[in-house]
């Protein structure tokens, strides 16, 4: 796609709202750990803004199993603290925001935000 869905604003606005699906509620974290969820939060919004959330994504299958296998990969990378069965919650929740926030014509709830601003 190789435009920001986020304006560079609002990059940490979506960055914080991924974090905060992993972390609420969530296993107790060192500090260490937070840090090992944010980049974990950095790299999935990277993957689906580079490669992932292309032009109709929503309306494509593919696309839409190709964004979830992203989500899984990338939350694999997420401390041992995370089960898998906290893994598996944590990927839906994602895999649904991602869904609703993230539109088929490249923008966002995130660049709509600052539009209206």
């Amino acid at each position: 796609m190789g435009k920001s869905l986020c304006s560079n604003r609002a990059q940490g606005t979506c960055v914080t709202a991924i974090f905060d699906l992993l972390t609420r509620p969530g296993p107790p974290l060192t500090d260490n750990e937070r840090r090992q969820v944010k980049r974990v939060a950095e790299s999935l919004l990277g993957l689906l803004e580079g490669e992932k959330l292309v032009l109709d994504w929503r309306k494509q299958q593919q696309a839409r199993a190709a964004v979830r296998l992203a989500v899984e990969t990338t939350l694999d990378e997420l401390p041992q603290s995370y089960g898998p069965d906290i893994c598996r919650e944590k990927c839906d929740v994602v895999c649904l925001h991602v869904f609703d926030s993230y539109f088929d014509d490249g923008g966002s709830v995130y660049a709509e935000e600052r539009r209206s601003a």
